[in-house]
């Protein structure tokens, strides 16, 4: 029994790898033009309401004082909104991390 949940958890991790080294493949060969197509047909389609919307919605919550902190990370929402293709979403922990791995990716060592 022990052995059979070893083999799954190392499966696990295999799978995880290969499906990273195929998501860092298609984003090289098809991150930079294509996400630049996208936002642009993104941003005439539903990039302007969604940003209209974070600053219209971020004006009350400055009227409180509870509510400033949701209002500045509703307005630092608008550049997701605006421009969603080719962005990177990482946990606050995983930050340095995630900059070191983006300014690394096309590089061959």
């Amino acid at each position: 029994m022990p052995d059979s949940v070893i083999s799954v958890v190392m499966a696990r991790y295999l799978a995880n790898s290969v499906m990273r080294t195929i998501l860092n493949v298609i984003w090289l060969l098809f991150g930079g033009a294509w996400s630049t197509i996208g936002n642009v047909i993104w941003v005439i389609v539903a990039g302007w309401w969604l940003a209209i919307g974070h600053i219209v919605t971020s004006i009350p919550m400055f009227l409180s004082i509870v509510g400033i902190p949701l209002g500045l990370a509703n307005l630092k929402m608008i550049q997701i909104s605006l421009l969603p293709l080719g962005k990177m979403i990482v946990p606050s922990d995983n930050l340095r991390f995630a900059k070191a791995q983006q300014s690394n990716i096309g590089r061959v060592e």
